[in-house]
Parts: C-alpha cells; structure tokens; sequence
C-alpha cells in the first residue's frame, strides 16, 4: 500500500499526494500500525444497509462495494472535483506509444508494426490527467475515465481511447457523478461492483495510451 515509490516526477523527485485507505472497524488498529504512507479511514460502525439476500448489514460485514461508496462520500465531503480510485493488486505502470501513434508521450518513435512501452510511475499518470486544461475542457465529459491491462495484446493497439468497462484503477469525476448524476457505487455487492458502476454512470472512457500490471493471484 506504501506509494511513496511510484510517486514520483520524471527527475525522481517526490510528489505531494494523499492516500486514503477504507478500512473495516475490526482493521483499522493493523492498518494504522502496518505504515504511515496513508489516512486510514475507518469505515462506519453502525451505518446498516439493506442486502437483497443477507438482510441488514453493516460494513464491517460488506465488502469492495461498500468501501468504495465511503471513498466517494469522502471526496465529495472533502470538496474534491476529482479522485483516483486504485486497487491494491495493481503493481506497476506502463506508457504506451500506439502503433502509428500521433500523439506520443514517452519518447518513443512510434511504427506501423507495434506499440512500444516504457515503465513509468504512477504520478506520471496522474499528472497527464490533472494538467489545468484537460480537467477544464476534456474531464467534464467523463463520469470516469480508465486505463488499459497490460496484456500481449496490447502490442497490436492504435486507438488512444474507447468507450468501455474500467477497473481496478480509475479516475472519478466526483462532481459529475455526485453532485450531477446523484450516483455512487453499490455497497451492497461484493463482486462486480465496477460493472454495476460502470453501466449506471455510462459516461465510461478507457485510456490505451497508460496501462496496468496486476499482481496475479494464484
């Protein structure tokens, strides 16, 4: 969960970022004794939510669904236009210059033949997408937008952007999502919570031009 190491300018210089980490009641002590990298926010205690199946729950019985719905209030609480929601199996970054691509950001000479790619670390990402002029002009069109996996297939990609389903690691427009079209994640599910998410904002992008390594689970 430390990201203090992928949190850096293309010089090495450390970024400025807060981290928050929704946590059940039960988890917060291992939680705020495991590191000092990030907030930890203790999910609420006595907050009930009514299960189709399970009946009433609270969160220290409710899963991803549930935390993400707490980060969303969170930011909205906080004032925040935007957030970066990110799982903690999501391990590296890469750039990718497409094949032909017209617009290249990493240095790379691009060829009709495959994309290329360079490691790069998370606060690159976050400061394409934080520039003054995109979050003015272009995030205003977008509930969230996220990023490629990274995956053999990538190699024969040359569109920079699709409509299609985002996880794992994305960026929220709160503003939009929130205060607009009065929407958050469900917490009552446990799984697929991004898919439920993802047709109820409908203004989903997917990113092709930055792309995830997972953590693989045996």
């Amino acid at each position: 969960l430390d990201l203090s190491a992928t949190m850096v300018s293309t010089a090495g210089e450390p970024v400025g970022f807060v981290q928050i980490v929704a946590v059940k009641p039960s988890e917060v002590e291992l939680y705020r004794s495991s590191a000092p990298f990030f907030v930890v926010l203790e999910l609420p205690k006595d907050e009930a939510v009514q299960h189709p199946l399970y009946g009433k729950l609270c969160p220290e019985q409710l899963g991803v669904g549930c935390a993400r719905h707490w980060l969303v209030r969170v930011g909205d609480a906080l004032g925040a236009e935007n957030a970066f929601m990110l799982d903690d199996s999501v391990m590296a970054w890469r750039g990718v210059t497409l094949r032909d691509d017209t617009c290249q950001l990493f240095g790379r000479k691009p060829t009709p033949h495959r994309a290329q790619f360079n490691s790069i670390p998370l606060a690159r990402l976050l400061q394409h997408f934080g520039d003054s002029k995109f979050l003015a002009e272009e995030m205003p069109q977008f509930s969230v937008i996220g990023f490629a996996r990274f995956r053999p297939e990538l190699t024969c990609c040359r569109v920079p952007f699709l409509r299609s389903h985002v996880y794992a690691a994305f960026l929220i427009n709160i503003r939009k999502v929130v205060r607009v079209q009065r929407l958050n994640f469900r917490q009552d599910l446990y799984i697929w919570e991004d898919v439920a998410f993802n047709i109820a904002v409908r203004e989903v992008c997917k990113c092709y031009r930055f792309a995830m390594i997972k953590r693989k689970f045996s």
